[in-house]
């Protein structure tokens, strides 16, 4: 008998339980519904929170978040062209939600650098000196040519955060990309000798992220 209650006690503590006993009591689309889709996300769990989302937004169509969340799920089912458009329907309710124009942004980058490039800004214009918005900015000026930018954007997330080893590695290609090998070298050096990147991959550092 006490290792069932040592059971049920354990179950009712985890927190999918703890949020969907407060959703009974709740009977509404409050925080403990908001709470249990975030607790879904965070698992990796998107089927789950889907409809959770899905509704909040029928139900409440004025707020940000379900649209973001939203958006962010539909990215993971490789649905681009509906994630970016309910990213807008974010940030057109919530313009302030610069975790929803980053997002918007990376989806852009793919078809429109100039407007990805745009959109990086209008992060930086809410979250100034947001070190992701400036490492990514810095990548699109780069693949547009403009090294000046290119390099004082990576240049402010590597000085930003001097431990992130992406932003390092995205100085040294550009400042290499310039011509200034010595400078690209030493930067190359200060990186550990098991990090592997390649000028392939760096259009994936700082993947999207869910807004929960």
């Amino acid at each position: 008998w006490a290792f069932l209650t040592w059971c049920r006690a354990w179950e009712w503590r985890s927190e999918e339980n703890i949020w969907a006993a407060s959703i009974r009591d709740g009977g509404r689309w409050d925080r403990p519904r908001i709470n249990m889709a975030a607790n879904y996300m965070r698992m990796g769990l998107y089927l789950k929170a889907k409809p959770i989302y899905e509704a909040m937004i029928r139900s409440h169509p004025q707020l940000g978040l379900p649209y973001s969340n939203l958006a962010y799920i539909y990215e993971k089912e490789g649905r681009r062209d509906l994630a970016m458009s309910t990213y807008r329907e974010c940030v057109k309710r919530n313009p302030r939600m610069f975790q929803a124009w980053y997002n918007l942004a990376i989806a852009l980058e793919s078809i429109d650098l100039q407007a990805a490039g745009e959109t990086y800004q209008v992060v930086l214009q809410i979250r100034p000196y947001w070190l992701p918005a400036l490492n990514r900015l810095g990548m699109v000026y780069a693949l547009q040519g403009d090294w000046v930018q290119a390099e004082w954007h990576c240049r402010q997330a590597h000085e930003g955060d001097p431990k992130m080893l992406d932003y390092l590695y995205n100085l040294a290609i550009i400042l290499q990309e310039q011509g200034r090998h010595a400078e690209g070298i030493a930067c190359l050096k200060q990186l550990p000798r098991n990090f592997n990147m390649t000028p392939e991959m760096l259009m994936r550092i700082q993947a999207p992220q869910p807004t929960c």
